[in-house]
């Protein structure tokens, strides 16, 4: 990394992304709470309050619920082994797109802890990514999807994987949780962004009903879910 300019080779800078290190301190923190953590645990109360709201195709839901509990098996039988799962890069936003990062006026945060939740996404999220990415029932995403003439706009989204189930590709969405914030309020926040992508998957021809793929987590308490929605969740 230089001050001068740079190039890709291959397509000359069109939609590169631009990468920034994690720094070892950041890594080191998660390591520790996943080597001196207990086990993860599925949370089953966020799958019993949507329990009147969840898609009628059971199989799917098993089979996208087997797995993800395959990863967290995973996380539990290498918590010693995580400086080879989180990543070590994360992507330089700023610098990608040129664009400042802009903070929302309504984001009750500290800008330390924007930044501790935001690191602390890209590391599960990266694991995560790095568990599916040799198992033939998931697909990795590099780029951002782009759907044209939806209601006369462009639009642009990219989940953090594909699942993929009887021809369908369905999108998943992964979110990391503080310590006490496995709530209704933010849980819902998750289930709207998901659903989006849901919506928008619809236009790539391969996910006609619409669902999509949610995994939520908190390290810290050592507690997961995850759930397949659909339409039936939107009056949840």
């Amino acid at each position: 990394m230089t001050d001068e300019d740079m190039t890709c080779e291959k397509c000359e800078y069109d939609s590169c992304f631009v990468a920034k290190h994690i720094t070892e301190k950041n890594r080191r923190r998660w390591m520790k709470i996943e080597e001196d953590g207990v086990h993860w645990r599925k949370e089953k109360r966020i799958t019993t309050m949507l329990k009147n709201h969840l898609p009628d195709n059971k199989e799917l839901t098993k089979a996208f619920t087997k797995s993800i509990r395959r990863f967290f098996v995973y996380m539990n039988n290498h918590k010693h082994g995580m400086g080879k799962l989180f990543p070590e890069f994360t992507r330089d936003y700023q610098r990608t797109t040129g664009e400042r990062v802009k903070r929302h006026w309504n984001d009750k945060r500290s800008p330390a802890q924007i930044k501790h939740d935001s690191i602390r996404g890209v590391l599960y999220e990266g694991a995560f990514q790095r568990f599916a990415s040799d198992k033939e029932e998931f697909e990795r995403v590099y780029e951002p999807f782009v759907i044209e003439n939806v209601n006369d706009e462009i639009k642009h989204f990219e989940p953090d994987m594909m699942f993929l189930w009887k021809g369908l590709k369905i999108p998943v969405e992964f979110k990391t949780y503080a310590r006490g914030a496995l709530v209704k309020k933010k849980i819902k926040k998750g289930i709207k962004q998901s659903r989006r992508y849901g919506r928008l998957s619809k236009y790539l021809g391969t996910n006609k009903g619409a669902h999509s793929c949610l995994i939520l987590c908190c390290p810290e308490e050592r507690k997961y879910s995850c759930v397949v929605i659909d339409r039936n969740v939107d009056n949840f």
